[in-house]
């Protein structure tokens, strides 16, 4: 199975999809350049292996290089 979403929490029976964040400048007080994606799971039909996909990686690892650069 593809693309299942995998949910972070419940409000009112309705499921918010879990998510991550990287800041470009996580030192700054606001303005943190961040990008977030989703979170979805690949799930093994015979195993139940569960492999974690995010989506807007690449602008992720593109914060995530500047924050380690400053």
């Amino acid at each position: 199975m593809r693309g299942v979403p995998l949910p972070d929490s419940y409000d009112r029976g309705l499921s918010k999809q879990a998510g991550v964040k990287v800041h470009g400048e996580p030192d700054a007080w606001v303005f943190k350049d961040s990008a977030s994606g989703k979170l979805t799971l690949d799930i093994c039909g015979d195993c139940g292996r569960a492999e974690l996909q995010v989506s807007d990686f690449r602008d992720l690892y593109e914060k995530y290089q500047k924050s380690r650069d400053t």
